[in-house]
């Protein structure tokens, strides 16, 4: 169905079919690299013999090609799902290429990142690394004086 279609839109737009070959292209040798289908993947068509054994490099070459072809159009693809930026909320996708300025901004403003060690950590993690801390903040509760029964101020 997809192929049938996308030799129609050649005539309607060209430059789109262009692009969209190339991600059904992805896709099939994907699937054939990776057996999204559970099957053995490149293993079954090399048993069919359609493949042959040693062409799993020549498939992993050219699926690496597609990524770089593909990628100047990679956010013009995601834009037409028409996802709002909100919901996607996602630094990596600009038209500017700024990613990485972007991706480091991001990081800078998140409220996670405030402190060198979260709160998390003190509260859960240190006593599975270290479960002689708990051990030693007990010891170090029963050797602390009791508090006092008076009052503060009231001796």
């Amino acid at each position: 169905f997809f192929k049938k279609r996308l030799t129609e839109l050649e005539t309607q737009s060209p430059r789109v079919a262009s692009v969209l070959k190339l991600v059904f292209e992805l896709f099939c040798l994907t699937v054939m690299d990776q057996s999204y289908d559970r099957g053995g993947g490149f293993g079954d068509f090399v048993a069919a013999g359609v493949l042959p054994h040693n062409g799993q490099g020549q498939l992993l070459r050219r699926i690496k090609q597609l990524l770089k072809d593909i990628r100047p159009h990679a956010v013009p693809l995601v834009d037409g799902w028409n996802i709002p930026d909100f919901l996607l909320n996602s630094v990596l996708g600009r038209y500017d290429g700024r990613v990485y300025e972007s991706l480091y901004e991001s990081t800078r403003n998140e409220p996670l990142n405030e402190t060198d060690i979260s709160e998390g950590y003190y509260k859960h993690l240190q006593y599975l690394l270290h479960p002689e801390r708990r051990r030693d903040e007990a010891a170090a509760a029963r050797a602390a004086p009791a508090p006092s029964a008076t009052p503060p101020g009231r001796l």
